[in-house]
């Protein structure tokens, strides 16, 4: 602590208690030459009133006195709340051993004998005046950095070798759901899932086996799952570093990464969605088709795609806007994505009035019928189209394409195959579906 040896003791209060006034005078004049603030009392009684409130930093008190003695008097100080703390001496002729071991069981701290020597009184009580001092720096030091790690809104934790819990902080309670004292001496381990306790047990292992002296470099931030009390999870980012203490303390800090992963998934959700329709955009599509095509090869099931158009979709926006276009849009693409009833299948915008329809385990037959299902449902929306030659309302055009990958084929050629049965459809007069023979 950088200061301790510029401590002025000089500020200090002292309380001298005697029930001789002469004693009382020269005590003060011996202390106020030294620059000490005094207090003088009587005897015990009156002590005991002026210390609460005064709260001085030091006691002289005399053993000898009427009514209540000094031994009586420094228990009954340091049984109360506000006193118990504040060190006393005792200033006394009585210093056989009896009388000693006596005055420190009743709480003192040093003994002045009498006759007072100037010298010993101020000697004594400048030792105990510093250490006073320092004892209330280093509380308040441990005071200070208790409620910052408290403001905290990490989880911390101290432990000990081999993993050990000794403290936490309340955000750390908080996050795990446990009380101060059901988490200490808890295992680090038991706050995350079974799969990373090897982290922890390794990186103890490793500590252990470090020469006295040599440099940790601590367990660099990495992403872990924590368990709360009552069984659920909680993701988190999850170091440990060695305090430099001369006996081995760690410190682990955890973030929750709740918020985060939160953030990430919305973003990646929306990243995924057009933002016209708020269906799945053709960046989805296309990783979804992907991953539905691997499946499909690896079990052997078959891939179906539909791909859906608005019919005379160019002429609606002619005659009715771009503002009433954007809406059939949008009505248009909830009523295709309602065709679909399967969780894996997903329903996409592929490009302006484009949809498609990926189907896993679905085959042709199962494929027309998902197709004619959205072809109605999209009619029953009743969306006038003066303009349109299919019906005068709006409706859409579909071609399907299946295949089982594991046959052959490829997903381009799937998409090809879709693509030239929507062609045809639109080419024998729009409103139906068309079939690509199965492969």
């Amino acid at each position: 602590m950088d200061g301790v040896h510029d401590i002025d003791c000089s500020r200090a209060e002292i309380l001298v208690v005697d029930d001789t006034r002469t004693n009382l005078e020269i005590m003060a004049a011996i202390l106020r030459e030294e620059g000490y603030g005094v207090t003088l009392a009587p005897d015990g009684k009156k002590a005991l009133e002026l210390a609460p409130e005064l709260e001085p930093d030091l006691i002289l008190l005399d053993v000898m006195m009427p009514g209540i003695d000094g031994f009586e008097t420094c228990r009954r100080l340091k049984a109360m709340e506000s006193t118990r703390e504040i060190p006393v001496i005792f200033v006394t002729t009585r210093t056989q051993q009896e009388h000693i071991v006596e005055g420190f069981d009743a709480g003192a701290i040093d003994y002045i004998g009498k006759p007072i020597q100037p010298a010993e009184v101020c000697a004594r009580v400048r030792a105990h005046v510093r250490n006073q001092f320092l004892l209330k720096l280093i509380k308040d030091y441990e005071a200070r950095h208790r409620c910052i790690i408290n403001e905290v809104s990490d989880a911390l934790i101290t432990l000990v070798p081999p993993g050990t819990i000794e403290s936490a902080n309340p955000a750390a309670l908080f996050l795990f759901g446990y009380s101060l004292r059901s988490m200490i001496g808890m295992p680090l381990t038991e706050l995350m899932l079974p799969e990373y306790h090897s982290l922890c047990e390794r990186f103890f292992a490793e500590e252990a086996d470090r020469e006295s002296g040599e440099e940790t470099h601590g367990l660099a931030p990495v992403e872990v799952v924590g368990q709360r009390r009552d069984g659920s999870t909680v993701p988190l980012d999850f170091s440990i570093q060695r305090l430099s203490l001369s006996e081995p303390l760690y410190v682990c800090l955890m973030h929750d990464l709740t918020i985060h992963k939160n953030i990430i998934n919305e973003l990646q959700r929306v990243s995924n969605l057009d933002r016209l329709t708020n269906i799945a955009n053709r960046r989805r599509f296309e990783t979804v088709f992907e991953r539905e095509w691997l499946q499909a090869a690896k079990r052997g099931t078959s891939l179906s795609l539909v791909l859906l158009d608005i019919d005379y979709f160019k002429t609606y926006n002619d005659q009715y806007g771009h503002r009433a276009g954007d809406s059939c849009l949008q009505e248009v693409a909830r009523a295709i994505a309602d065709s679909v009833t399967h969780r894996s299948d997903l329903a996409a915008r592929y490009g302006g009035e484009e949809f498609v329809l990926v189907l896993a385990d679905t085959d042709g037959k199962g494929a027309r019928t998902v197709a004619e299902n959205a072809l109605r449902r999209v009619a029953e929306l009743e969306i006038p189209h003066a303009e349109s030659m299919a019906r005068d309302v709006v409706t859409v055009s579909a071609g399907v394409a299946t295949v089982r990958p594991r046959d052959g084929g490829s997903p381009e050629g799937l998409v090809d195959a879709a693509d030239q049965a929507l062609y045809q459809a639109k080419s024998a007069g729009r409103n139906r579906i068309e079939v690509a023979a199965e492969t």
